[in-house]
């Protein structure tokens, strides 16, 4: 976690008012928070690693419900919790940094283990099922791209040059910090590792989410519903993948409706 002289240590009664609200750290000392943090904000929690907390004084929406933000009944390891975001009944947050406003409720866990993509530079082999027709996915991939890529194989140099700038994006967002952008929405998930999470995003029952991204914006949300497995894949604004779909290797383009 890159050091920021905006975070501050604790003081030693904050320490004492998180541990009388049941909060225990394996080294109080790592843990640094942001002007204006209240102790009382954090309750029953177990941090362990450099954990980052936030000043929480606007209350977050659940459901149009206005419920006092903070941390509370989870366990945070390598975790930043930024401004007035609600991180509450979540059973691991790791090598995450949650964005302001943010509400993650009822979740199993939301990890991270090593450097991720999130979906970018996953290669496809589309056209033909026994392959020879690579394509490598990154978030403006366009149709005109994947048409080239694809269907112009009797020109190596052009589909090295498409893939080339491809693999370049892909390494440009490379990270060991998963991220959950600011007003987004973790609702009684499962398990999401390694998942980038844009502003805005509903993400609502998912069982299992894995190396992904979720381009989304407060103008153009995307959702992701109940009982979702996806893995190695990039979902782009205003896109929905709801009611059990199953994705795999998939890039879902802007606008889309996926289901069943």
């Amino acid at each position: 976690m890159a050091e920021d002289l905006s975070w501050r240590q604790l003081a030693p009664d904050e320490v004492r008012v998180l541990e009388a609200g049941g909060s225990q750290a394996e080294d109080w000392s790592r843990i640094r928070v942001a002007p204006g943090f209240r102790p009382e904000t954090v309750s029953r929690c177990r941090l362990s690693g450099a954990v980052r907390l936030g000043a929480f004084r606007s209350p977050a929406i659940l459901h149009g419900i206005p419920i006092p933000s903070g941390v509370r009944d989870s366990r945070l390891h390598d975790a930043t919790v930024h401004d007035d975001a609600l991180v509450e009944q979540v059973g691991l947050l790791s090598r995450c940094a949650v964005g302001p406003g943010a509400v993650l409720w009822r979740c199993e866990a939301i990890v991270q283990d090593g450097e991720s993509s999130y979906g970018n530079g996953v290669l496809l082999d589309v056209l033909n099922e026994g392959g020879g027709r690579p394509l490598r996915l990154c978030e403006p991939l366009s149709a005109p791209h994947a048409y080239l890529a694809a269907c112009y194989r009797h020109r190596p140099r052009l589909g090295e040059a498409l893939d080339r700038m491809a693999a370049t994006y892909a390494a440009s967002r490379r990270s060991r910090e998963a991220t959950i952008g600011p007003q987004a929405q973790i609702l009684q998930c499962g398990l999401l590792q390694a998942m980038r999470i844009g502003p805005a995003a509903r993400v609502i029952g998912a069982r299992h989410l894995a190396n992904g991204t979720v381009v989304s914006s407060p103008a153009a949300p995307a959702c992701i519903g109940h009982g979702v497995e996806a893995e190695d894949f990039l979902l782009l604004e205003g896109s929905a993948v709801e009611s059990g779909a199953q994705l795999s290797r998939c890039f879902v383009g802007q606008g889309c409706r996926i289901g069943r």
